[in-house]
């Protein structure tokens, strides 16, 4: 049982530290595409709202929309047109990360399949509001390395 529980604790640590890792690379693509996108289409501060998408998509869910109103704020005072670009570059960002990036690089990572990620996320958000949210998908990893090592391994025997 000693064993059983120092693997639990080793794996639970190797996930949280995946699923982070995992969130900063797919954080800093969205920020990465959206200075290039904004840098092409002349938007002055295209840095400043990148960096702001960067840093608003740690958070899951509500995170890239406070991004999004943000940076759709800063820009609105250059031209009203330039917020729209903003608001459109971002939900395509999220879709691309909702669709492409979370399963390709967390789900595969910490090994979560993606339908489980989406439940976690709308439960944990109902009923833990932000701080569940956050630590959602962590939490799940965690839960289901305790089911494998000390649950399914022992119905096998």
């Amino acid at each position: 049982m000693k064993n059983k529980f120092i693997t639990f604790i080793n794996q639970s640590f190797i996930s949280t530290g995946k699923y982070f890792i995992g969130k900063t690379i797919t954080s800093l693509i969205i920020g990465v595409v959206s200075f290039v996108v904004f840098t092409l289409l002349d938007i002055k501060l295209s840095w400043l709202i990148a960096l702001i998408f960067f840093i608003a998509n740690f958070i899951p869910i509500f995170g890239p929309w406070a991004g999004a109103i943000l940076g759709g704020i800063i820009v609105i005072f250059q031209a009203p047109l330039f917020a729209l670009y903003v608001i459109i570059t971002s939900v395509l960002l999220q879709l691309i990360e909702q669709f492409l990036l979370i399963p390709l690089i967390i789900g595969k990572a910490i090994d979560l399949k993606p339908l489980i990620i989406v439940v976690v996320l709308i439960l944990a958000s109902l009923f833990l509001g932000f701080w569940g949210v956050l630590f959602a998908i962590p939490i799940a990893s965690v839960i289901q390395i305790g089911y494998n090592i000390f649950i399914k391994k022992e119905e096998k025997k």
